[in-house]
């Protein structure tokens, strides 16, 4: 048995879902104000606990799934650690970009799914795709230009293709 400590809003979340995890992860889930008891073999607690996280972020069911795969992690920046208080909302922006271009870009360029909840930058994906997600992110946090970062997203992924060949 393993159990999960959330704060009460994101505990709903979770118990909105619990029958689609319950089926899609193999495991029992016990909700018990904001902890959550998870209940099957040690893997799969593991995955569920990773899901139930990925969800908690703030992002969709289906995305967090993808943790099933042990290709796939999720990668957390905590911006505040970064960079002085005065500047988090203009990291932040910089980070979301002019209705959300910028953040929407640098999913594509890293096929990874990137959520900003308060002072957290999430990344879900593959490995190597969340690593170059990753430094992009760290970047444009100490201030590289948009283009720069899109430069060396672009050159990795076409590296990455290179060596699929």
């Amino acid at each position: 048995m393993e159990k999960v400590f959330l704060l009460a809003q994101q505990a709903r979340k979770i118990a909105k879902l619990k029958e689609k995890i319950e089926s899609s992860l193999n495991v029992k889930l016990k909700i018990e104000k904001e902890n959550i008891v998870i209940e099957g073999s040690a893997l799969d607690k593991l995955i569920v606990s990773k899901v139930i996280e990925a969800i908690s972020l703030g992002f969709d069911f289906d995305i967090a799934l993808r943790l099933k795969d042990e290709n796939y992690i999720l990668e957390k920046i905590n911006i505040k650690k970064q960079v002085r208080p005065s500047r988090l909302r203009q990291i932040k922006a910089r980070i979301i970009g002019s209705k959300g271009k910028a953040k929407k870009t640098m999913e594509e360029l890293t096929n990874c799914s990137i959520v900003l909840n308060k002072n957290i930058v999430t990344v879900l994906g593959k490995i190597e795709d969340v690593n170059n997600a990753t430094r992009a992110l760290l970047s444009l946090i100490r201030g590289s230009p948009h283009s720069k970062v899109y430069s060396f997203l672009e050159r990795a992924r076409k590296e990455r293709k290179e060596e699929k060949i």
